[in-house]
């Protein structure tokens, strides 16, 4: 019941949720339909190509999807997980392989974790940064990051951060979740020490499993994921704010037997089912496997010079 109270306050729109926006990156506001699900609408700027929401879900509205059960959610791809507290394993190997991608001069310094869920990419930093901080807003995840690090509690622009501190800012499948990213982007510009890095992970829009999947790809998940990149508006975004591109690669990460079957087949939810059921009866559902997530990996070095936002067409 909890479960289906969380999905229609989702996707319970307020008037504001109804007006329409322009592209949160180059402010153009000509675009075309992508894909119409579960009430809500992508596009794509006809200006840069960056794929995002509109009419855009306001804040209040993203909001609620984080207050209870995001990290144990029924409808997990609509939002949210479905069993991220019993995949912690998993999560810590994968988040310790794409913290190998950082270079050597950072370690020893200090990390920030913005989205860090219950804490496993700052596990798997253990012992290899001075200081492990954590952005984080939603409850049940707060709590469980307690004795891993300074905890935030709150959004990227409401919690308190020092300046020019970190030296490494980790967004893990996060950037999308941001209805302005590049907001978001300058403020860990801010936060970073000169020369700094971020390490970032979201999906793609131009990778091959978000062409073979279409309208069942995984990271079409609405309202929560507000934004998505391709290589070019990634690039884009991030040259921008103030950051200079060092490597770029597919991400990957370890995805369970019955995790692949779901997903794969998200758009046959009946197929799924069956198929997830034979994988249990045959005693194959803990196979684990390393697979590409269709997500796009860049380590990024902040520029030494501070970068003011490019002027953007007015939204009116």
């Amino acid at each position: 019941r909890v479960r289906r109270a969380l999905r229609r306050r989702a996707y319970d729109f307020q008037p504001d949720d109804r007006t329409e926006h322009p592209c949160p990156l180059c402010g153009d506001a000509d675009f075309e339909p992508v894909v119409a699900k579960d009430g809500f609408r992508m596009v794509a700027c006809r200006g840069c190509g960056l794929w995002y929401l509109n009419p855009m879900p306001s804040e209040a509205r993203l909001g609620s999807l984080y207050e209870q059960e995001y990290f144990a959610n029924a409808d997990s791809l609509s939002a949210g997980y479905e069993d991220y507290a019993t995949r912690g394993e998993d999560f810590r190997e994968v988040f310790a392989h794409r913290l190998a991608a950082l270079p050597p001069e950072v370690e020893g310094g200090r990390l920030l974790d913005v989205g860090a869920g219950f804490g496993y990419l700052l596990d798997a930093a253990e012992g290899k940064f001075s200081e492990r901080w954590a952005v984080e807003r939603s409850p049940d995840a707060v709590e469980a990051l307690q004795g891993k690090g300074t905890v935030c509690r709150g959004t990227l622009a409401e919690v308190e951060l020092p300046n020019s501190y970190f030296d490494v800012v980790s967004l893990q499948d996060c950037l999308e979740h941001f209805r302005d990213p590049r907001e978001a982007l300058l403020r860990i510009r801010e936060v970073l020490r000169p020369g700094g890095r971020v390490i970032l992970v979201t999906p793609n829009t131009d990778s091959l499993l978000a062409k073979l999947q279409r309208r069942s790809w995984v990271s079409l998940k609405f309202p929560e994921h507000v934004v998505l990149f391709q290589p070019g508006t990634l690039k884009r975004i991030l040259e921008e704010t103030g950051f200079i591109i060092e490597t770029r690669t597919a991400a990957g990460q370890y995805a369970r037997l019955d995790f692949l079957v779901s997903r794969v087949l998200s758009g046959y939810p009946r197929l799924a089912s069956l198929a997830q059921a034979s994988v249990a009866k045959l005693g194959g559902a803990h196979l684990r496997f390393w697979v590409g997530s269709g997500s796009l990996q860049v380590v990024a070095a902040g520029a030494l010079a501070s970068v003011a936002p490019p002027e953007r067409p007015s939204a009116d």
